[in-house]
């Protein structure tokens, strides 16, 4: 808090820089991003016959939105204190005035010592812009005079609307979407998975997978999307996330809710990529590479962290360079992660960081229940010694379940080997909104992130036709695809959001995806 003689209000009004220049001193607070903040400005009167005292500070309020600042003067050890709210007048569009008719005047006089006079001022911003305005609180014993650029606030009632929607966590309106669904979008369904019976909300597209065990809740488990075309579509990567559209932000895919973080995937995929290629000069046991994944030059490809090796950190940082990748130990190519790597730290900031359970299986024939317990409870690594059990980090790839959830399961009855709809009465992969992204519609096989336990070399894969399959290969057209970890198949990377994000607009649709408030 400064004092100044009100004689100085003349100078100050003519050397607005230097007010400004004061105001970004101890006696200022910035406010941000916000419908409204009510934070008590208070100040206190302890004045002689000679002195006055002024407060100044800023408030800077974004487009569209506005303010309120509640002021307390204090009157103090002295009577008959003049007081006056006052704002620098050269800023457009915005409204400055009271919360409400009933409040006190934004100018007058405290009769009495150690007495409070509270105001709710208002400072509306009427533009698309972020706008900075500069106000000031002066008490004296004297009558107060303002320089012409300052103003002092009116007793003007400004409109502010009475309850303005609050932002809603990505997760939680997922969620309700699930648990406040009408009865007439729900229904049972009872999959291959030893009769088990889910709960599916049409509308959408929402089911709970019980977290792969029948003892489980029916409406316990993680919260997915299913089917072949679900609302669960998401603006990610955005050059813009003010203004998030398709030509500013890639379209990525929600996979579900779990543990109360939304876990997503890339719309597309990024490229045909090896899981690993080492041989056994560089640390693998086979000259076919080596499935253990935070070791995984895939892994290192897509997480921050590896810009010394070669191909690290490519993805998260948006550049184009050599990579380990192509069915020979050790071969490398030119990986231009340029245009589809992630684009600004915005992005990278959204990315949780998470523990990825890695435990495998060794044979194809499970269904969606059975692939989610080997691959977090029940499942086995090649060696103990050699392998990991989990890893913490950011960017990953899907599992084998997700893949098998995001069926239909009222209309996909059969094991995971078996979602490559080879007749009429399969119908898995057809009502599977993740298999023409895992495999770029059929053309490539595709990546999981869980490996074979039997073996030191192979991973779990879906291939062309839809099936998933392990420790196998495939000819697909011209292509040749295989879950040997050194086979280029499609990588689609997957991450979970952190758990504070809020949801700006949309509805998941794929007209109108989901803008999350960056």
């Amino acid at each position: 808090m400064k004092k100044i003689s009100i004689k100085t209000f003349y100078l100050i009004g003519l050397i607005s820089i230097g007010l400004i220049g004061l105001a970004i001193g101890s006696t200022y607070a910035i406010f941000t991003a916000s419908a409204e903040i009510s934070d008590p400005i208070t100040i206190s009167s302890n004045l002689t016959s000679s002195d006055d005292i002024m407060k100044t500070f800023e408030v800077t309020v974004v487009g569209n939105k506005y303010i309120t600042k509640t002021i307390v003067i204090n009157s103090g050890t002295v009577s008959n204190v003049n007081y006056g709210i006052w704002y620098l007048n050269d800023i457009t569009d915005i409204e400055i005035g009271v919360k409400s008719n009933t409040s006190n005047a934004t100018s007058g006089t405290i009769t009495n010592t150690n007495t409070s006079c509270t105001i709710d001022i208002v400072i509306k911003n009427n533009s698309t812009s972020s706008k900075t305005v500069t106000l000031g609180i002066a008490t004296s014993k004297n009558n107060i005079v303002l320089a012409s650029n300052m103003s002092l606030v009116p007793k003007t009632v400004v409109s502010i609307p009475e309850s303005e929607p609050k932002p809603v966590l990505l997760s939680t309106t997922i969620t309700n979407l699930y648990k406040n669904a009408a009865n007439s979008v729900k229904k049972q369904v009872t999959s291959i998975d030893g009769g088990f019976k889910y709960n599916y909300v049409t509308e959408g597209g929402l089911m709970s997978d019980r977290l792969g065990s029948s003892s489980i809740d029916i409406d316990g488990g993680n919260i997915r999307y299913y089917g072949a075309n679900p609302n669960n579509y998401i603006y990610f990567n955005c050059d813009d996330y003010s203004n998030q559209t398709s030509s500013t932000c890639e379209i990525w895919r929600i996979i579900g809710v779990f543990d109360g973080k939304v876990k997503i995937m890339r719309g597309e995929g990024t490229g045909e990529y090896s899981w690993d290629n080492k041989g056994t000069s560089s640390g693998a046991e086979m000259e076919s590479g080596k499935n253990n994944w935070p070791d995984a030059r895939l892994m290192k490809m897509l997480n921050a962290g590896y810009e010394s090796e070669i191909g690290g950190s490519l993805y998260w940082n948006r550049q184009s360079g050599t990579c380990y990748s192509g069915r020979t130990a050790d071969k490398t190519k030119i990986c231009d992660m340029s245009s589809i790597g992630l684009k600004n730290d915005i992005t990278r900031n959204m990315i949780s960081e998470a523990t990825y359970s890695l435990l495998g299986w060794k044979f194809s024939g499970n269904s969606a229940s059975g692939m989610y317990n080997y691959e977090r409870t029940n499942g086995k690594v090649w060696s103990e010694t050699a392998r990991d059990k989990s890893w913490t980090g950011k960017i990953a790839l899907p599992y084998p379940s997700d893949y098998g959830y995001a069926a239909d399961l009222s209309k996909c009855k059969f094991s995971l080997e078996d979602y490559n709809d080879s007749t009429e009465n399969y119908q898995c992969r057809s009502n599977n909104w993740m298999y023409s992204i895992l495999t770029n519609e059929g053309s490539v096989g595709g990546w999981f992130l869980t490996p074979e336990s039997n073996g030191p070399e192979s991973v779990w894969f879906v291939t062309p036709d839809g099936s998933v399959k392990v420790n196998a290969s495939t000819s697909h057209g011209s292509g040749y695809f295989g879950s040997a970890a050194y086979f280029e198949d499609m990588v689609v990377p997957v991450l979970y959001l952190v758990s504070e994000l809020e949801i700006k607009s949309g509805n998941g649709s794929s007209s109108e995806p989901y803008q999350l408030s960056a």
